[in-house]
């Protein structure tokens, strides 16, 4: 039955919707600015290690689907995590770089679902997902 709201998946598949036109290094940069938005919201609540090591994970179950994806080699004590991911997609067309994007934030989204529960998980990614566009984002991704 419709609700009327959007499910998770929607919401990520819309956070990441690319208009026409729209190059790799917009895609890049967005896609970095949701995750350090992403980072920000979580770190409280499981700390930095944690979320550097979730999306670590998250970049390892979807190898096999994108397989020019990297990380750090030792993730827990990364800085700058998204750099790499930025690097990774500034190599890719839009279409590409934005699959990968939504396949990573849902996998995120599911493991946290199975650490933290479904409903803090949701709570937490309410205000990243709810700033579909660059210029809602509230940590610039033009820096």
């Amino acid at each position: 039955m419709p609700t009327g709201k959007k499910s998770r998946r929607q919401r990520i598949h819309d956070a990441f919707a690319i208009l026409p036109g729209t190059d790799t290094v917009l895609v890049a940069a967005s896609a970095v600015g949701l995750w350090e938005h992403i980072a920000w919201e979580f770190e409280p609540l499981i700390g930095a290690g944690s979320i550097n090591l979730i999306f670590a994970r998250c970049v390892d179950l979807n190898k096999s689907k994108f397989p020019w994806l990297r990380i750090a080699a030792q993730p827990y004590l990364a800085t700058g995590l998204f750099v790499e991911l930025k690097a990774d997609l500034m190599l890719r067309t839009p279409a590409e770089a934005v699959d990968a994007c939504q396949s990573l934030l849902i996998t995120f989204a599911e493991l946290l679902d199975a650490l933290i529960g479904e409903h803090l998980t949701s709570l937490f990614l309410r205000p990243v997902l709810e700033c579909s566009t660059p210029g809602d984002r509230p940590r610039g991704i033009d820096s």
